[in-house]
């Protein structure tokens, strides 16, 4: 009787069992499909959540005003370019002339459409591998990479130029100008990103000091120069 009910369970699984089997593929099959487009739903949104990462540090980076480099990131990408390359740079810093009178006497937001269009100017002017970033206020600064007194000078010059030839218009339509003092340094004369700053802020302020807007370049010594504002 044993053997007789063991061969009728075997009998009765061998039919059964193909009517099991076809539904648990088909479930296996759905569940792998449904595997599937979860992971590539994951794909997706780790792929979004990198790009606003990206986003997110690259107007990290940026002042909000003007996109060009902020201060900090202006001095790391000059630091990184100084730490691998071999060749002769330069570091110009402009600053706005009289710029608090331009905020007193056409209001703030002319004052921010100044400080908006010498960026764009800065854009427009400079070498496609210069750096440019704004210091802060009306403050500049613009790297040249692979450059040579002589470009220094005609880049600073044209850039001089480009602002003192552009006219602004106030809110109650009141036209004006303004123009910028730039001071320069050469990588040979400092060996960090700051070191060059102060060497072209240093110009710079020989050159509010000589009458605003001109250049002052390194054909003016550093100590000498020092020594006659000292003096002055």
């Amino acid at each position: 009787l044993g053997t007789e009910i063991l061969w009728t369970a075997i009998r009765a699984a061998l039919v059964i069992s193909p009517t099991i089997a076809v539904p648990f593929t088909l479930y296996m099959q759905l569940q792998s499909r449904r595997l599937a487009i979860s992971n590539e739903k994951l794909v997706v949104l780790n792929e979004q959540l990198a790009a606003e990462r990206s986003a997110a540090e690259q107007l990290a980076r940026l002042d909000c005003m003007t996109g060009l480099l902020s201060r900090t990131h202006f001095v790391k990408s000059v630091t990184e370019h100084l730490d691998s390359a071999e060749s002769e740079g330069a570091l110009l810093m402009l600053d706005a002339d009289r710029f608090k009178s331009v905020n007193d006497t056409f209001g703030h937001d002319a004052g921010d459409r100044v400080v908006q269009t010498i960026a764009e100017l800065m854009k427009n002017t400079s070498p496609k591998q210069s750096i440019a970033g704004r210091l802060g206020g009306e403050e500049f600064a613009l790297f040249l990479t692979h450059t040579e007194v002589d470009s220094m000078e005609q880049v600073a010059e044209a850039l001089r130029q480009a602002v003192e030839n552009t006219s602004f218009k106030s809110a109650d339509g009141d036209d004006f100008n303004v123009t910028v003092s730039v001071g320069a340094a050469l990588t040979s004369e400092a060996e960090t990103a700051e070191g060059l700053l102060k060497a072209a802020d240093l110009r710079l302020y020989a050159a509010k000091h000589r009458g605003r807007n001109q250049v002052v370049t390194p054909n003016d010594p550093l100590d000498k120069l020092q020594k006659r504002l000292s003096a002055a």
